[in-house]
């Protein structure tokens, strides 16, 4: 097992209450990433333990590295959206409906970006949309339950 591959392993099962660690393993991880632009599980690891800890910036960024090599991949596709959506203080902005509208036909049932839709429709006092949207949410869920898979949804944001 290469070096990058442990130490993503270990950024996967630390402890969150250890962030001066954890900090500390995701800088390393990104650092020896750079070199590595094909280490898939690295990178994508690097983007979800960024997303995990807040730093959402830094989340956008590697998963946009993947979804440059990985175009159709629906879960990649909607963790750069949200990470664009929490960067921008859970507004939807151009780049985060961008990041959302890029998704098409990827997964029309994701509850996280159906949930993004709905919200920024709502920002914007679309309420009937905004209801349109919360309603598919729901509907996407199984007996109204969310479900645990990340899955993302086509549409535009009205």
């Amino acid at each position: 097992m290469s070096l990058n591959v442990a130490l993503a392993e270990e950024l996967q099962t630390q402890s969150s209450s250890d962030d001066v660690a954890l900090a500390k393993n995701l800088e390393a991880l990104a650092e020896r990433l750079k070199d590595q632009p094909d280490n898939d599980k690295g990178w994508y690891m690097l983007g979800r333990s960024y997303l995990n800890m807040g730093n959402y910036e830094q989340s956008a960024a590697a998963f946009a590295h993947m979804l440059a090599k990985f175009k159709d991949d629906h879960s990649l596709s909607a963790y750069y959206a949200e990470a664009l959506y929490m960067a921008d203080g859970q507004i939807v902005t151009p780049r985060v409906a961008a990041a959302i509208e890029a998704t098409p036909a990827l997964n029309p049932h994701d509850i996280t970006m159906l949930e993004i839709k709905a919200l920024g429709s709502f920002q914007s006092q679309n309420l009937p949309c905004a209801t349109g949207w919360f309603k598919h949410a729901l509907a996407a869920g199984t007996e109204g339950a969310r479900p645990d898979t990340k899955q993302r949804p086509t549409g535009p944001i009205k």
